[in-house]
C-alpha cells in the first residue's frame, strides 16, 4: 500500500481575523485550529483522523509553529 505525505493548512488570514476577535476576545489562541472544540483542539480532531488512515506517511503543518501547538506524535512544521 502506498503512503503519501499530507500537508495540513494551519495558517492565518489577516482578513478573517475579525472572526477570531468574536470567538476569542481575549486573544488566547493564535489561530482558529488550536481553539478548543468538544474537549480537544480543532486541529486534534483533524490530525487524529489523518493518523488513522493507512495512506498517510507524514503530517506537514503549514503555518503553525511548535510554540503554538505541541503534539505527542511526530509532525513536521513547515
Amino acid at each position: 500500500m502506498r503512503q503519501y505525505p499530507v500537508f495540513v493548512m494551519c495558517g492565518r488570514d489577516e482578513k478573517r481575523r475579525k472572526i477570531m476577535e468574536v470567538l476569542d476576545p481575549e486573544g488566547k489562541y493564535p489561530v482558529k485550529n488550536v481553539m478548543p472544540f468538544l474537549g480537544k483542539r480543532v486541529i486534534d480532531w483533524q490530525l487524529d483522523a489523518l493518523r488513522a488512515s493507512p495512506y498517510v506517511e507524514g503530517l506537514y503543518l503549514i503555518g503553525l509553529s511548535p510554540q503554538e501547538a505541541v503534539f505527542d506524535f511526530p509532525v513536521h512544521y513547515v
